[in-house]
């Protein structure tokens, strides 16, 4: 919209623009007049919702998938339940099942960190958030 400077007159000049492909997305186009830009149109804003796409990237194999690391996962789980032999409740079963899997796991793959946010910080980053709550609790004694 602009206005003249007298006041008298007003005209719809100023217009959104935007390509036919990005049509779909627009929301909602207003001319706000509140703000003082310093000249005598109005100001226009458009409100846009876009879904964008990610590049898509090459699948992750998960490391248990990975020949190398399956096989000294047998090995591991093989050698740890030897000890199951020795429990008679079927809890107790369970609970060394539970715990020699989940160790296993956690010696050869690893365990996550954190949130699922959490989890876009690289290991580095990790290691050096670790030295740093170390240096601060040597610090504190």
């Amino acid at each position: 919209m602009w206005q003249s400077p007298d006041g008298s007159t007003v005209n719809q000049i100023d217009h959104f623009c935007i390509s036919r492909r990005w049509f779909t997305a627009v929301q909602d186009v207003r001319a706000h007049r509140g703000p003082d830009v310093a000249s005598d149109h109005y100001l226009v804003v458009a409100k846009l919702k876009m879904k964008l796409s990610r590049e898509q990237a090459e699948p992750r194999r998960p490391k248990l998938k990975q020949p190398e690391v399956e096989t000294a996962f047998d090995v591991e789980v093989h050698n740890r339940f030897a000890i199951l032999e020795s429990v008679d409740s079927v809890e107790d079963i369970w609970s060394q099942f539970k715990t020699t899997i989940v160790a296993a796991a956690e010696k050869l793959v690893g365990r996550k960190r954190g949130s699922r946010k959490e989890r876009l910080i690289s290991d580095t980053t990790w290691k050096a958030i670790d030295e740093r709550n170390q240096i601060k609790k040597q610090n504190v004694k």
